[in-house]
């Protein structure tokens, strides 16, 4: 068994390169993922709700970013080395994806202030004055 995966990247190395670049883009997600979610402790402890919401928000977006560089660099190897005519396409997919993981971003970023925004805008005991501020559903409709 051993034998067999050892003849595969001795036969065509390139394989071992493919397989090195998605074990490093997995290690890099998953540093990002430790070192946002230490940020996020930190910014939890700061009275600004703007670093709450965008350490909350890039989460999810800068993995996929990062899953998008590392699955491309792997797939620009592959081309590299099979010359297959397949691989013309990617380039421009992932440019489409990176845009589109942007826009994630920036919407969810959007969310996640006006949520913010509204619970500190609440009052917590007084129902007089809840009723003055603008009900969530309105601001989200103003908001778009």
């Amino acid at each position: 068994m051993i034998d067999r995966i050892i003849g595969v990247f001795t036969v065509n190395p390139w394989v071992f390169q493919v397989f090195i670049t998605l074990a490093l883009t997995a290690v890099a997600s998953e540093v990002r993922r430790y070192l946002l979610k230490y940020i996020a402790g930190k910014s939890q402890k700061t009275k600004s709700m703007w670093d709450d919401a965008l350490v909350t928000t890039l989460q999810k977006p800068a993995g996929l970013i990062i899953w998008i560089a590392g699955v491309s660099l792997a797939i620009d190897i592959i081309h590299f080395e099979t010359n297959a005519e397949i691989f013309v396409a990617v380039p421009p997919i992932q440019s489409v994806a990176i845009i589109a993981a942007m826009v994630w971003f920036l919407i969810r970023l959007v969310k996640n202030l006006e949520k913010t925004y509204i619970q500190k805008r609440q009052p917590a005991a007084n129902p007089t004055t809840r009723r003055i501020l603008m009900p969530p559903r309105k601001c989200y409709a103003l908001s778009l």
